[in-house]
Order: structure tokens, then C-alpha cells, then sequence
């Protein structure tokens, strides 16, 4: 998921003298993920919405990874 973690994995690659930009990492790590894109939080929020609405009442006992397949 997307989020000010990059961002500061980021500004420690620039402190330790590797030089590349917030959207080149952004994309080196969508690579590794099977969807091709790193998921937002609003997507993850979405999950979490479905789970706690009526909508979702007959799902139990379950796992749901927001992950795009990165497991």
C-alpha cells in the first residue's frame, strides 16, 4: 500500500548516496507485485468499509489480503 513509508524508505536511500527518484522506487516495487502497482490506501479503506458493512454479513472466518498478490 502506498503510503509515507515510501517516502522515507526513499529519503533514506538519498541519505546512504543511492540516487534514484520516489517514482523510480514507486516503480521498482510495483514490479514485484503480480498486479503491477502498488495499492492505495483507499483501496485497503474500501476492504475494510465491505468488511464492516451489511454487505458483508455472511462473510466468516476468512483471510482477506489487500496485496495484489504480493504474498
Amino acid at each position: 500500500i502506498q503510503t509515507d513509508q515510501w517516502v522515507r524508505a526513499h529519503a533514506k536511500e538519498v541519505a546512504s548516496g543511492r540516487n534514484r527518484s520516489l517514482d523510480d522506487l514507486h516503480n521498482e516495487m510495483a514490479q514485484r507485485v503480480p498486479m503491477g502497482r502498488i495499492g492505495t490506501a483507499e483501496e485497503f479503506a474500501n476492504m475494510v468499509l465491505f468488511l464492516a458493512s451489511d454487505d458483508a454479513k455472511m462473510c466468516t472466518g476468512h483471510n482477506y489480503w489487500v496485496d495484489a498478490g504480493w504474498r
